[in-house]
């Protein structure tokens, strides 16, 4: 008989997920807790795992529509997090980057110099490809003029704009 009902299960992550520390790999851990639940509580994890489906269904289309426009995005969450650093609502201290080609998460605190140096090649590599997109994007806009890129612009000559900007 299960100890777990399928409504405690998201609580049983959330403490997973605060006793996991300073450093780990996402995909590592999310192994881990599955093993752990298919063993202990199979039924009601499957019964959760199904409730859950949908949302990630949803969020997969969602991932997939998304492109670099979520990289802007991200630079608006750092300023809102700038200004709540600044009230003293929350830190940079404690804030995750990846440090690493296996993905594995690291608190900014517990970083080691090539481990900052890592993170922020990442970040110089993203800025690079926000700026080229800038630009392709500029590009559109002043042959769009008031009409729509459709309206000016075959498929044809805007993949022509974008491969001499992206190569």
């Amino acid at each position: 008989m299960s100890t777990v009902t399928v409504s405690q299960i998201p609580y049983l992550l959330a403490e997973y997920i605060n006793a996991l520390g300073s450093d780990y790999n996402t995909r590592e851990a999310a192994e881990e807790f599955l093993a752990d639940m298919r063993l202990r509580e199979r039924e009601e994890l499957d019964a959760w795992l199904h409730q859950q489906a949908l949302t990630l269904i949803e969020i997969t289309i969602g991932n997939s529509r998304r492109s670099r426009r979520a990289r802007a995005r991200r630079s608006a969450k750092l300023r809102a997090f700038s200004k709540a650093a600044e009230s003293g609502e929350v830190s940079f201290y404690t804030e995750p980057f990846v440090i690493d080609e296996e993905m594995t998460l690291r608190r900014l605190c517990d970083m080691t110099a090539a481990d900052c140096r890592f993170a922020a090649v990442e970040y110089e590599r993203s800025a690079k490809s926000d700026l080229l997109m800038a630009k392709f994007l500029e590009q559109l806009a002043k042959k769009a003029g008031r009409k729509t890129v459709g309206e000016v612009m075959s498929a044809e000559q805007v993949d022509r704009i974008a491969a001499r900007i992206f190569s």
